[in-house]
């Protein structure tokens, strides 16, 4: 493994803060998941991304009137939207985030600075935001919940990466195409996903 040592400008420190940010939050998203799922608030808004059509759970008589004729078979709980909305509000800002430093990867790329697995890390919340509409839609369907969950870690593990990528690359430590790398071609290193998603898998059919 070589390496070789510049200066990197301001932003790119900014950048690596707003990474670990991400990583912060991607651990509050995933916590937030959880509280959701314990107090069987997976469905506290029968729709998506709003909430029986609003941007937030309707509390007012009248909203809940409307509500109620929106979706009159799941009438309006509050203490089941609220966390599912406030789950969703915090996934939503780690989208924006994310968005964020992909932007200003593509901004800063001629500096060298990683580009690509920023932008792989929004495409995949894209993809996860996908499977959050679909663990509605499709009521909360354990094989698509359990997906939901995989993928949470998922993008928390790249989010990680990310940070120790730009952290490296800001100290003007750059690593060689060449640097050893470490690929799951063995079972021991499948085990952590699998440790992750049969949990998982197990807990989204009840």
């Amino acid at each position: 493994m070589s390496y070789s040592y510049t200066a990197r400008p301001p932003k790119v420190r900014a950048m690596a803060n707003w990474a670990t940010f991400s990583v912060l939050l991607a651990v509050v998203v995933i916590m937030l998941g959880a509280w959701t799922r314990l107090v069987d608030a997976g469905l506290g808004c029968p729709d998506w991304p709003g909430c029986y059509g609003f941007i937030k759970v309707p509390q007012s008589d009248s909203h809940i009137a409307i509500a109620n004729a929106r979706f009159p078979d799941t009438p309006v709980d509050v203490a089941k939207g609220w966390p599912e909305m406030i789950h969703r509000y915090a996934a939503g800002t780690l989208g924006l985030v994310v968005f964020g430093l992909a932007a200003s990867a593509i901004r800063q790329r001629r500096s060298g600075v990683p580009f690509k697995l920023p932008l792989f890390i929004a495409a995949f919340i894209l993809l996860q935001g996908a499977f959050g509409m679909w663990t509605v839609t499709l009521k909360l369907w354990p094989q698509v919940v359990a997906l939901h969950l995989l993928g949470g870690f998922t993008t928390l593990s790249l989010l990680t990466l990310l940070v120790l990528r730009l952290r490296k690359f800001s100290a003007g430590q750059a690593v060689t195409p060449t640097a050893a790398r470490v690929t799951p071609n063995k079972p021991e290193h499948l085990l952590p996903a699998w440790q992750v998603f049969a949990p998982g898998s197990s807990a989204a059919c009840y």
